[in-house]
């Protein structure tokens, strides 16, 4: 039993070596690591190969002192002071490309084998055991961590152990059938026959089982995807179904970190591996993946490349329906401005012509001397109060006239400059300054002037209205490109946040005698000229508000 073990080890020892020398020597672009790892493996093999042919001769033919024996013995001593040397080096390259797990295991390894050979023969039973984990070492990190760079593929590590395995048996056949006939007294031939039937046998089922797990297994792994993209379809915000995504697949095959990006934000250097999200003949983005300390994926990039194509429908689809409540929020919001308007022009037209016939006749009984001080001044209250009134009457129906087409070219520089003459005034009595700061020349070849003064006054009036007493408003004017940049700075007491879009909606106002009208028109104005207004606050110098217009289709005169 002995001897049968000790066969079984050498030839389960020299599989190994062999069928790594295959594996390494197949990829020609290894490194110098690569390449040292190689020659470890043929020195260790060699001593294996030799101490397996003087075992077999030894076994066969009982020339125990042959000149053959001799010699294959001598080699395969060769070849273990050989591998000492080829492993310092391995061990050394190890330690300086960071592969500490390895080069650790591989010194246990490499120490327990230099133990062994130091207190039993070179070539018995138990120094053979004692040197098997150095192929089992460098067989895992291989296959796990692709050390050096170089890849042991699950199909061929799968592939190695059947054929090792039938390998192993139908070897250890001959050597079984020569025991268990020596011992017995049994019929050499027919033991070694039945050994082989029952190894078929065996085998077979074996085989189809493997073959069975790994199609469960591919299976198994394509319901994944398919689950995957099932569950991430209940999240509609496409940060939390990205950020999904991630958390499952890094989980899921055991990787350092996996980002998904929008085109343009990819970040190569931070990654081993990218896999583009393409839909319908677009490219959303990317599939980010640091599969540290694995060099390759082998086969979970196959895997990885249906998940990218999942994520890419997932995305296309997500942004179809955010595209399709996007219309349809428009939608419902334009049908509620068209309402207001028309309740607005109702109000207003009812609203007008009595303040007229009131505006009138406060006039008129103002023009009375006898009156007296008292009644003078409740007049003027009551007169600046109807054409405040009126001015509000005024901006309901601005909101609801019609808009015409653009058409008119306007010179933009001039019409802000000649505004901001008409507003120094008004400035003035509230004890502020106007800054006003306009690049000459710029001009809108098509463009509507009442919808350019809405946007100006509205938003000029507002910073007034807002900034405390001794401040400053700042109105800029300037070109960026093909498009103009109106801003207008305060330093009143900001907008907090979470009103930066309610500001817009129409009747929303933070002031006791505000309509909520005018940033409304102001939105609507841009809108129709095809431009974007948003606000900043805090502005730059850490208060007030900064409200920015930008205007496409802007020309410079030379």
């Amino acid at each position: 039993m002995t001897s049968l073990i000790h066969a079984l080890a050498l030839v389960f020892g020299t599989a190994l070596y062999v069928y790594l020398f295959a594996v390494l020597s197949s990829q020609r672009r290894a490194a110098a690591a690569g390449r040292m790892l190689l020659a470890l493996v043929a020195c260790s093999g060699l001593w294996y190969l030799g101490w397996l042919s003087v075992f077999y001769l030894r076994l066969a033919t009982d020339q125990g002192g042959s000149a053959l024996v001799t010699a294959l013995s001598v080699l395969a001593h060769a070849g273990g002071w050989a591998s000492w040397p080829a492993g310092i080096a391995v061990a050394w390259f190890a330690w300086h490309e960071g592969e500490r797990a390895f080069y650790w295991s591989l010194l246990a390894a490499g120490a327990v084998s230099g133990i062994a050979s130091g207190v039993w023969p070179l070539g018995s039973l138990q120094t053979v055991l004692f040197t098997l984990p150095v192929p089992l070492v460098i067989i895992f990190f291989l296959y796990r961590q692709q050390i050096f760079g170089l890849l042991l593929p699950r199909s061929a590590l799968l592939a190695a152990a059947l054929g090792g395995g039938a390998a192993l048996y139908v070897l250890a056949v001959p050597l079984t059938a020569t025991l268990l006939a020596a011992r017995f007294g049994a019929m050499h031939e027919g033991v070694r026959s039945l050994l082989l039937l029952c190894g078929v046998i065996v085998f077979l089922p074996l085989y189809n089982a493997v073959l069975a797990y790994e199609d469960r297994r591919q299976a198994d792994r394509r319901e994944w995807v398919r689950e995957i993209a099932r569950d991430a379809a209940g999240l509609f915000e496409w940060t939390h179904r990205a950020h999904y995504f991630e958390q499952r697949t890094a989980a899921h095959l055991k990787l350092k970190s996996v980002r998904i990006t929008l085109e343009g934000s990819v970040e190569p250097g931070s990654f081993t591996h990218r896999w583009p999200l393409e839909s319908e003949g677009r490219t959303w983005g990317w599939l980010l993946i640091d599969a540290t300390p694995r060099r390759r994926l082998d086969d979970d990039a196959t895997l990885l490349e249906s998940l990218a194509h999942e994520i890419a429908h997932s995305l296309s689809t997500l942004r179809l329906l955010d595209d399709k409540l996007g219309l349809e929020r428009e939608l419902v919001h334009q049908e509620h401005l068209a309402s207001l308007g028309k309740v607005a022009a109702a109000v207003a037209h009812e609203i007008r012509n009595p303040l007229s016939a009131i505006k009138s006749i406060t006039q008129v009984m103002l023009q009375d001397e006898e009156l007296s001080p008292t009644h003078q001044r409740d007049l003027r209250y009551i007169l600046s109060e109807t054409e405040r009134l009126a001015s509000s009457v005024k901006q309901l129906l601005g909101y609801s006239k019609p808009v015409q087409a653009l058409e008119t070219e306007v010179d933009a520089s001039t019409f802000v400059e000649s505004a901001m003459t008409g507003l120094q005034h008004q400035a003035a009595a509230l004890q502020l300054r106007l800054a006003v700061k306009v690049e000459p020349g710029w001009h809108l070849p098509k463009s509507n002037p009442d919808l350019l003064a809405q946007v100006i006054l509205n938003l000029v009036l507002n910073a007034l209205q807002s900034a405390p007493p001794a401040s400053e408003v700042v109105v800029e004017l300037a070109g960026r490109g093909s498009e103009l940049l109106f801003t207008v700075t305060d330093s009143g007491p900001g907008i907090p946040p979470d009103m930066h879009e309610r500001i817009f909606e129409p009747f929303y106002t933070t002031k006791a005698k505000g309509t909520g009208l005018g940033l409304s028109i102001v939105r609507k104005a841009v809108h129709h000229l095809h431009g974007e207004v948003r606000v900043e606050s805090p502005a730059a110098s850490g208060a007030g508000a900064r409200f920015l217009v930008t205007l496409p289709g802007a020309e410079r005169a030379s």
